[in-house]
């Protein structure tokens, strides 16, 4: 900048103060329409940063507001089924609390607000400990605990299910001995007596 006003071509030394190149500047028409259109440019691309700016955030914040009266929503009802439940006597009180899963759990500070509203223990369940620790990250998200704890609840009804027909097969087993015992002819058992008279009743047999 300094050295725009020395009258040197190659801005060598020594310096010599002067207005030349400026002159020259403002008498090339080309160069300063060049400029007044960088201004123009800069001016107008400028306003409508502005405008869109305002606009994107003036969105965000009715989004926003729209999202959480919706989310309040939610939790009321959610709150107001556990009343009618009855969670305020001492034997159905929820003693883990409430527990937040699927998508709706990732929003941002989304266990604060359902701990001010319902006034319960609250927080984000991750299906970590059901899952390979080397799992990827987005199946260890509380998006996907819902699915992992219902796949964990059918194979819970699965093994009840094979236990309980191992069982009914266990017991039709037991059902057919008992049977196969009771179809068998009891044989009756005699006293040493009753085989000493047998015996006595043979000798005079064939002592005849």
């Amino acid at each position: 900048m300094v050295m725009g006003f020395n009258e040197s071509r190659y801005n060598s030394l020594p310096f010599i103060f002067s207005f030349k190149w400026y002159e020259a500047l403002a008498l090339n028409k080309t160069l300063l329409s060049a400029a007044e259109n960088s201004v123009y440019l800069a001016m107008v691309t400028g306003i409508i940063c502005v405008i869109l700016a305002t606009f994107f955030i003036l969105g965000i914040k009715t989004l926003s507001k729209i999202i959480h009266a919706r989310v309040v929503e939610i939790i009321e009802q959610v709150y107001f089924e556990i009343k009618s439940y009855g969670h305020e006597e001492p034997k159905k009180k929820l003693i883990a609390g409430i527990v937040l899963t699927g998508g709706g759990a990732q929003l941002k500070h989304i266990k604060q607000l359902v701990e001010y509203i319902t006034g319960m223990d609250t927080r984000i369940g991750y299906p970590n400990e059901h899952i390979a620790h080397d799992s990827d990250d987005d199946i260890s998200s509380p998006a996907c605990a819902t699915a992992v704890g219902l796949l964990m609840k059918g194979l819970r009804e699965k093994d009840k299910k094979q236990i309980g027909e191992a069982q009914e097969e266990k017991s039709e087993d037991e059902v057919e001995d008992q049977s196969n015992q009771e179809e068998k002819p009891k044989v009756e058992k005699k006293s040493i007596f009753d085989k000493w008279v047998d015996k006595f009743k043979d000798f005079l047999d064939n002592a005849e």
